[in-house]
């Protein structure tokens, strides 16, 4: 008797959690639709689906450990519960705003900034995505996040063709690359200075 009732709390937990989850999803499908010239990178689904699982999961764990007396399953909990709460507020809040003259980077906690295209200094593949590196700051793009190849397509169609080719090219360094910036600056100079 006692395990019928452990099994139903446990399935109103997380069809409870799950539901939640949905709400969160429905809502960024048709109440936060971006403007006309924009799109919108978000993580996939899955990171709040799983987050919301996992509370629920440790919200199943509490039970069992007040209904049973196993006070050990306390300690399983609270790393449970960090990682579940990061994976919400990176599902929930996380996204990058592809604009007209750059995009707009709002992180995990929520914290937005604006960066034009000209401010990218570096992009660098990585095996599951890219890095938009802007000065010494860095932001990761996996490829499971929505609108993944538009950014992809946008950045390369608006920034320096430099950052792409550099990729390309043999690893220079950076004196080796400062040197070549600067011989093409001069460039520009001179062949303004002659028209």
């Amino acid at each position: 008797m006692a395990w019928l009732n452990f099994v139903r709390v446990g399935i109103v937990i997380i069809v409870s959690s799950l539901g939640v989850a949905l709400v969160f999803v429905l809502l960024e499908k048709y109440a936060l639709k971006p403007q006309k010239n924009q799109a919108i990178v978000r993580p996939s689904i899955l990171y709040l689906i799983i987050g919301f699982a996992n509370i629920g999961i440790c919200a199943l764990m509490f039970y069992l450990s007040i209904a049973q007396d196993k006070m050990y399953l306390f300690v399983a909990i609270g790393p449970i519960i960090i990682i579940s709460l990061w994976l919400i507020l990176r599902g929930a809040l996380w996204k990058i705003t592809i604009e007209e003259d750059g995009i707009v980077f709002r992180n995990t906690f929520g914290k937005t900034q604006k960066y034009l295209y000209s401010e990218i200094t570096e992009i660098k593949d990585e095996r599951l995505g890219f890095v938009v590196i802007i000065g010494k700051k860095k932001i990761g793009v996996d490829m499971f996040n929505s609108n993944f190849s538009e950014l992809r397509a946008v950045l390369a169609r608006n920034c320096q063709k430099e950052l792409f080719e550099q990729r390309r090219s043999p690893k220079l360094s950076k004196k080796e690359r400062k040197r070549a910036k600067e011989k093409e600056m001069s460039a520009t100079k001179n062949s303004k200075k002659h028209s």
